[in-house]
């Protein structure tokens, strides 16, 4: 069985997350998809991404915040399972 990769795009335009979808979909790709920051970060948390593609500026959660946090859960810093706990809590 192959393993597609997974990327994660986050955009708050619909017509970006669109168009990236249809283009890596067309190349062989799994593709998840997020509007905001934290959409992204919950999306993250709860799949093995292999790639995160990340629009700076971004509602609830700009691609600072969210880099930054992507970067702990990469570096082993933090549980994938704690901090889906604590969106859940958060929201």
């Amino acid at each position: 069985m192959n393993h597609k990769p997974l990327i994660l795009c986050a955009d708050d335009s619909l017509s970006v997350l669109e168009g990236w979808k249809m283009l890596l979909e067309r190349n062989g790709y799994e593709v998840l998809t997020a509007s905001d920051g934290m959409e992204a970060f919950q999306e993250f948390v709860s799949h093995p991404v292999d790639l995160v593609l990340l629009d700076y500026h971004m509602p609830h959660m700009n691609g600072d915040n969210s880099r930054s946090s992507h970067q702990i859960l990469q570096n082993g810093c933090a549980d994938r399972a704690v901090l889906r706990r604590r969106l859940e809590l958060a929201e």
